[in-house]
């Protein structure tokens, strides 16, 4: 089993971003809205994850696999800003993660929770998640469990990015950000870590000197 590593979190102001990877990584891109609660259009070649609306901002998240060593998220249409998370040794899944989002408008800023029943108690998750905030005079602060491994102002919002160290499961986490207080969403996955699974398979050789005499050969795929 290989645990899950967050390699980049990245912005952009606009409608695509653009990042260097590894073929097979996950990549998990945001389409934030400052001043609208229409969601931004999921580009094609996505898979939506989900679009959690906030106080006049909204969110479009969508995934997919990277193909090339160079990819990119597609148009967001109508986004304002765009972010991705670029996410290495992850299930090869066709549901590769777990989603939790909060939205509010107040100071206090809330990580949602993982529960251990969500995560099945079996430890090597990687646990991660970003804030949009409508406002770009804040300070995101990292909640308890968590390092703020980036952070950004664009296009007049303020952006975080998060590691949680826990792998278990992650409490409901409040924090006090500075600043105006306005709108703001956090996104928060639970990505699953790569496993390799054991194919058994048998051949049976069986002759008329050594009849029942069994050989068996065993593969991991």
């Amino acid at each position: 089993m290989a645990r899950p590593t967050l390699v980049q979190i990245a912005p952009n102001a606009g409608t695509s971003i653009g990042v260097t990877c590894l073929v097979g990584d996950l990549l998990i891109f945001v389409g934030f809205r400052d001043g609208s609660v229409t969601n931004p259009a999921l580009p094609g070649g996505l898979t939506s994850i989900a679009a959690p609306d906030g106080t006049l901002c909204s969110s479009t998240i969508g995934w997919k696999r990277a193909t090339t060593t160079t990819d990119s998220s597609g148009v967001f249409t109508n986004a304002t800003d765009t972010l991705a998370i670029i996410i290495r040794n992850a299930e090869q899944v066709a549901t590769p993660m777990l989603n939790v989002n909060g939205a509010g408008t107040t100071n206090t800023i809330t990580f949602p929770a993982f529960t251990d029943a969500q995560l099945r108690g079996t430890g090597d998750w990687l646990i991660t998640g970003v804030v949009c905030h409508r406002s770009i005079d804040c300070n995101l602060p990292a909640p308890a469990g968590a390092t703020k491994v980036w952070t950004g102002d664009h296009a007049g919002a303020d952006f975080g990015g998060y590691l949680i160290t826990s792998d278990n499961a992650w409490p409901s986490t409040n924090v006090t950000n500075t600043g105006t207080a306005l709108g703001w969403q956090s996104m928060m996955f639970a990505i699953k870590p790569s496993t390799a699974r054991l194919n058994n398979y048998h051949a049976i050789k069986a002759g008329v000197d050594n009849a029942g005499q069994v050989s068996v050969v065993g593969g991991l795929r």
